[in-house]
């Protein structure tokens, strides 16, 4: 009988234990001369290598720009209307103020428009202002320059009505003109502003002519406000 050992059957392999499956990992293969250490790792048959993944930040969606502060928009009117009535301007300065204030804190839009709005309106506020103090002042001066000149007439009348009182005392009757009137001690004011709209023996009726509408009727105690009456007949 000979020694000879069968052929293996079921294609094994000479001199590979029996019922072992072939081993999926294959040895490393040494580096080539000059490689890197470092070379990916050999995967055995229907393995593939994992793909490298790039270091790629995730995406985020920009913030929203920063919207206007409305305080300011507010302002930035109230400033112009202020053009057109002096009022708006008190609250221009108002809403600027408190534009800048919560741009300070909140970081929004709008800074220029509420550094304008607070401008024009203390621009408009003190031109306003100004503008009523000359208005007040000037009215004043006109009513108290009125006043004045009122008093002159009134006394020019008074003391023309006295010196026909002393003219009638001396010649019995009225003077018709002025230089009568004087010649008995009147002296006519400033003014010159009585008229003699008539003078009899027994009456007389003079008149400011100044638009003030005094005048003085014969034995009356005080100028009174009107013109004279018709000549009596």
């Amino acid at each position: 009988m000979s020694d000879q050992q069968p052929p293996a059957t079921g294609g094994q392999p000479s001199g590979t234990p029996p019922d072992q499956p072939p081993s999926l990992w294959q040895p490393v293969p040494p580096a080539p001369p000059g490689g890197s250490p470092y070379a990916a790792p050999s995967y055995g048959p229907g393995y593939a290598v994992p793909p490298a993944y790039a270091a790629t930040p995730p995406a985020y969606a920009a913030p929203p720009p920063p919207s206007t502060n409305g305080f300011a928009v507010a302002a930035l009117i109230c400033g112009l209307l202020a053009f057109l009535t002096g009022i708006t301007a008190v609250l221009g300065i108002i809403f600027g103020l408190v534009a800048l204030s919560q741009i300070k804190k909140t970081g929004q839009q709008g800074r220029g428009m509420a550094i304008a709005g607070l401008v024009i309106s203390i621009v408009i506020l003190v031109i306003s202002i100004v503008a009523i103090v000359l208005v007040v002042a000037l009215t004043g001066w006109i009513i108290n320059t009125a006043t004045r000149i009122d008093e002159e007439h009134r006394a020019d009348l008074v003391q023309a009505a006295a010196a026909q009182e002393r003219y009638a005392d001396m010649y019995g009757s009225y003077a018709t003109r002025f230089d009568q009137l004087e010649s008995v001690g009147y002296s006519p004011g400033s003014v010159y502003s009585t008229e003699i709209v008539y003078a009899t023996e027994t009456y007389f009726c003079m008149e400011s002519t100044s638009g003030h509408n005094w005048m003085y009727v014969t034995q009356t105690a005080t100028p009174t406000w009107g013109h004279c009456p018709a000549e009596p007949a």
